[in-house]
Order: C-alpha cells, then sequence, then structure tokens
C-alpha cells in the first residue's frame, strides 16, 4: 500500500520511520530509504544508527530494481553517458551545446509527465529557441534505442512490477522535493504489490497548492500514536521570512537581522553551496557544508590541452592515445602526487572512449569538433567525484547562525529565512516563463 505521511521535524520523522522499520522486520521484509543526492543519503545515514535500513539515492534505486530485469540495468545510462551518446548522433548535425542541452532538458522534463507524441506536439512550439526538427530526430532516436534513460527505466518498472517480488523489500522516500506524474504513477503501482511510505514535511503539506505533487495522490490518514505516548505538537508560524542579497553585500544586507536576533537559521535557495557562497558567511556560523571544487583546474588543464588540437584536426583516436602517454608520463614522474590530474586524465581518456564506443560508424576516425570539446567537459565534470568542505568556527560568538541549503528545510525552525540572490529570478527554466506550456503540463500531473 501506498501511505503519504506528514511529519512535524526530524525528531517525529525518524520517530515513524523507527515504526515502520520494526514493521518490516515482524513481516520478513526489508527496508530502503530513497533520497535525492548522494550528500542527502550520507546526512540520513548518520541519522538512522542502529536501524537496518539501506539508504539509497533514487538513482541507485532505479537500478537495483532493474537487476530483476535481466539485461536491463546495464543499459541504464548515467546524465554524463546520455549527453555523449546524443552528442554523437547529432554530430553530423552540427547542432550546439546549448541547443543539445536545451533539448535533453526539456525531453527529460516533458516525458517525466507524458510519452504521447501527440501532447508533446503540442507543447514543443512553445519552447523558446527550440529547433523543432531537431528536437524530434533525437525524440525518435532516444524512444528506439535500447539504452534506458531515467524516465524509460521508471516506465519499464512500472510495466513490470507484478513480477517483481515486491513483497520481500519496502522503501521510504523522504528528502525528494518533487515527484513527476510518472514517478507517481510508479509509487502507485509499487504501492499495490508493498508497502511504500513517502514522508513529507507537515509545514510543505499544509502549504501545497492544486499544481503540486502532493495535491495529484491520495492521501492516507496520518497515523495515531498509542494511547501510552506522549503526543507533542509543535507550532509554527504560518510564513517563512525571505531575505535578498547583493552579490558580494551578503554580509553587510545581514547586519540589520544580526542586531536584532541571537539564534537564526539560514536556507539558501539552491540546492548545494559553493566556496563563492562561503566567502559571503558572516562569523559564527555554527554548521555549513560547501562543495570544493577540488578538480576544476585539472579539468581545465585537460580541456586547453585538447583545445590546442583544434586547429590540427587530430582524429579521436589519435587523441585518446595522446591522453594515454602523457597520462605515463605524468605517473613515470619520479614523487608524481598530482592524483587529482591522474584521475582527470583517466576520466577523460574513459570519455573519449565511450563517445567512439556510441558513434554510429569509425568513432576513433572522426575528428574533434569545439562541440564535442565542451561536450567532454561537461561530462568528465559531471563524473568527477564530488567533495564537501566545512569550516570551522574560530573562538566564541553572541550569535548562532545556522546555514543550510533549501533541500534541508524539513521544518520551520524558529527565526528562519529563505535567502535568495537578487539576480536569482532572472534565470528561469524555459517551463516557468511560458504560461502556456505552463496551462498544458498541470493538466498533466504536478509542476514544480
Amino acid at each position: 500500500m501506498l501511505h503519504v505521511i506528514r511529519y512535524l521535524d526530524e525528531e517525529d520523522a525518524f520517530h515513524k520511520i523507527s515504526a515502520f522499520e520494526g514493521s518490516c522486520r515482524s513481516n520478513n521484509s526489508s527496508l530502503k530509504m530513497v533520497t535525492s543526492g548522494a550528500e542527502r543519503a550520507d546526512g540520513l545515514r548518520e541519522k538512522v544508527g542502529s536501524l537496518e535500513i539501506d539508504v539509497i539515492t533514487f538513482g541507485f534505486f532505479l537500478k537495483s530494481e532493474l537487476e530483476r530485469l535481466p539485461g536491463k540495468s546495464d543499459l541504464l545510462l548515467s546524465k554524463s553517458k546520455w549527453l555523449l551518446l546524443l552528442t554523437s548522433f547529432l554530430d553530423y548535425r552540427k547542432s550546439s551545446w546549448n541547443q543539445l542541452h536545451l533539448i535533453y532538458e526539456f525531453l527529460t522534463d516533458v516525458r517525466g509527465f507524458t510519452f504521447d507524441e501527440e501532447i508533446i506536439k503540442e507543447i514543443v512550439p512553445e519552447i523558446p529557441f527550440l529547433e523543432e526538427d531537431l528536437f524530434w530526430d533525437v525524440f525518435s532516436f532516444v524512444d528506439k534505442v535500447d539504452y534506458l534513460d531515467e524516465q524509460k527505466a521508471t516506465l519499464l518498472l512500472t510495466k513490470e512490477a507484478p513480477s517483481l517480488k515486491l513483497k520481500e523489500r519496502s522503501f521510504i522516500f523522504i528528502g525528494i522535493e518533487f515527484y513527476s506524474a510518472l514517478q507517481l504513477d510508479f509509487l502507485r503501482e509499487y504501492g499495490h504489490y508493498t508497502e511504500i511510505y513517502i514522508l513529507i514535511p507537515e509545514f510543505v503539506a499544509k502549504r501545497a497548492r492544486w499544481t503540486d505533487w502532493i495535491a495529484w495522490i491520495e492521501e492516507s490518514p496520518l497515523e495515531k500514536k498509542d494511547d501510552s505516548e506522549e503526543i507533542i505538537e509543535k507550532e509554527y508560524s504560518e510564513e517563512i521570512d525571505i531575505f535578498y542579497y547583493k552579490e558580494m553585500s551578503f554580509n553587510a544586507s545581514l547586519e540589520n537581522i544580526l542586531e536584532q536576533k541571537k539564534r537564526i537559521h539560514l536556507f539558501w535557495v539552491s540546492s548545494e553551496l559553493a566556496v563563492k557562497d562561503s566567502l559571503q558567511f558572516p562569523t559564527g556560523v555554527e554548521r555549513v557544508k560547501i562543495e570544493a571544487s577540488l578538480f576544476a583546474q585539472e579539468n581545465l588543464f585537460v580541456f586547453n590541452r585538447m583545445k590546442d588540437s583544434l586547429d590540427k584536426r587530430r582524429n579521436l583516436g589519435d587523441l585518446a592515445g595522446d591522453l594515454r602517454n602523457e597520462l605515463i608520463q605524468l605517473v613515470q614522474k619520479e614523487k608524481t602526487e598530482n592524483y587529482r590530474l591522474v584521475k582527470v586524465y583517466l576520466l577523460w581518456i574513459e570519455t573519449l572512449l565511450d563517445f567512439i564506443k556510441f558513434s554510429p560508424q569509425e568513432g576513433e576516425l572522426r575528428i574533434l569538433s569545439l562541440m564535442q570539446l565542451k561536450v567532454f567537459f561537461q561530462v568528465v565534470e559531471l563524473d568527477l567525484p564530488r567533495n564537501y568542505f566545512s569550516p570551522e568556527r574560530e573562538g566564541e560568538s553572541k550569535k548562532q547562525i545556522f546555514i543550510k541549503t533549501f533541500q534541508e528545510l524539513d521544518a520551520l525552525e524558529e527565526e528562519a529565512f529563505l535567502v535568495f540572490p537578487e539576480e536569482f529570478f532572472e534565470d528561469k527554466f524555459w517551463v516557468t516563463e511560458n504560461q502556456r506550456v505552463l496551462t498544458k503540463l498541470s493538466s498533466l500531473g504536478p509542476v514544480r
């Protein structure tokens, strides 16, 4: 059965999760917790403690489920591999990186609503800058190839759910901001054969609009607590304050708030905090986790090396060999300690070989193009390990400042603010700019 469970805060969420785990154990069913990404999964693993629950990302969940269908899990490609495959397909059409990226993002999003070609035909003309003929070539190609992306994998698992022996395992979904119509249909189907728990913060559910995913799924009643348990209720203010700032003037803009508050929670609107964000943080920050782009310089170094080859019209097979030779020279140097550069070289070589493999014919003889080079750079960036650091606070501070990402907004803390850079709303994606597109999509499923 599919259950949508509201929780007040983190403590309440894990109280419920503990009860689910006990129920699954008594029914000899394993329990997995599925969340949005690796960073979120790491945080949840620390909190699960002694509970017998595996915490996995949604992508790993799909792959593990596909492994129950012979030969299917190997066909599931990551975003980076799909970019390579589509670049190989579009290469002869002299497309641009921007057009490839737009097509990929639109195709991914729209198939979260529907695979119906006739419905998609009504939406395509509304998308700014989209080359329609090129889009339909890609649409047909993606539909025909055996490889799976997340949308095709989700649709396949929805159809195969009756054969997957789902009673042996149950699932908790938590920390996922948005479920597409396709994903909701998938979870409903799985719910016919096993226990599915979707956890959502109480304050988010209360503020849901008719276009939000929570309104598209039948919600089960809140679980009743035993009479012996103390019912703890927390009241939160109806609104959360929004704090805007201009780039590199965050501290100055925050001064007025800090004069009046001793303890505040700042939720950054972006899903990740970067180093450039940390440069704006005030003193007294209690806890913050920031993405560290440890491989950026090394990736740019190899990119520039490859860029020098554009005028020489080298083919991809020769360039892969060149990179191998450079890597061998690098590791043979005495006391070589630039392991990050070694890692980047290995990924560039792997990327070129994957592209050659995806090419329809004689891929190793294809001449390197600027578009290919831009795609290779992005692919390597996607495949590089993600690293984070947490700056240590020095000395004591009279203020307590907690900085988190928007994804960590599970409950409305007292004195909480959403933090927006003023330029945030200047860079909107295609779907938010077009009311006619929104109107059509909202009739098919939830919108972000």
